[in-house]
């Protein structure tokens, strides 16, 4: 995961505030380079208003944007970053220029959703997972301070997990941290045909990586296995995959991934598998 351009989508909230430091932080790490993006969403409008008064709400809103941005980019201690204002809606802007600007990570705030909201709406962030080909770190709004010490990835422990540990250990080796491997094995499963433990020992060999721990939990959910995981466990940041399969079992992984996204109390960051 090389990363030499940092999206970080802000709406000025406290918790996108948090998010942009986390990214400013990273970004100054790898020599990245940093853009800020607010999307305007334009209110629907009575049709009979003139054009005019349209274009200029429209033209007022973008101006404040813009004046919110730069506010942002001089309070960054680091090179000036891309500023940028779109209208549309949050989801469609952010992986639209995402796609076009070439951007390696997206670096968001998350509120979590819950009740009516996660049922209908969801958020922002993992709207933009269940989409995004790069990969996502969702910043908690109740994180204190940004840690890197253990990085966790949830893992089915498939074939294809390989060239995602080997692109997650790109960050834990910018940081030096300790890089865990988490399976969760339901109990009341026929017994995986796979050896758990020798997974995990080829994944050693192949990465060459030393700093790197193997944790395999019996749990007959997946969710709750890996929550307990990092409430207890030593867990930074929670690395999760969004899986390309079958659309149930797309359903289900996506499923999980956004529970995690909107509730986790640690920075998740997703990729694309």
């Amino acid at each position: 995961m090389s990363i030499k351009k940092i999206l970080v989508p802000t709406d000025f909230s406290g918790v996108a505030k948090s998010a942009l430091t986390v990214a400013a932080s990273i970004a100054a790490k790898a020599n990245a380079e940093l853009h800020l993006l607010n999307v305007i969403h334009v209110p629907v409008i009575d049709p009979y208003t003139p054009a005019e008064t349209i274009n200029t709400i429209k033209e007022e809103e973008e101006k404040s944007a813009q004046q919110e941005l730069a506010k942002l980019a001089l309070e960054l201690q680091s090179k000036a970053p891309v500023i940028t204002v779109k209208l549309g809606f949050a989801v469609d802007e952010i992986i639209n220029y995402s796609e076009s600007n070439n951007i390696d990570l997206i670096v968001m705030g998350t509120t979590g959703a819950t009740g009516a909201e996660e049922l209908l709406l969801g958020s922002n962030a993992s709207g933009v997972v269940g989409q995004a080909k790069m990969p996502v770190l969702c910043i908690p709004d109740e994180m204190k301070e940004f840690k890197t010490n253990d990085i966790v990835y949830a893992s089915d422990l498939e074939k294809n997990d390989i060239s995602v540990i080997t692109k997650l250990l790109d960050l834990a080796k910018l940081y030096d941290s300790n890089f865990h491997i988490l399976h969760i094995t339901d109990p009341e499963l026929p017994t995986e045909e796979k050896n758990p433990e020798e997974v995990f020992r080829g994944i050693v060999e192949a990465t060459g990586y030393k700093s790197m721990g193997f944790h395999n939990i019996d749990n007959t959910s997946v969710g709750d296995g890996i929550t307990g995981f990092i409430t207890t466990g030593p867990c930074d940041i929670l690395a999760m995959a969004v899986h390309h399969r079958s659309f149930f079992s797309q359903l289900f992984h996506r499923s999980l991934t956004k529970k995690m996204v909107n509730h986790s109390h640690v920075p998740v960051l997703t990729y694309f598998k």
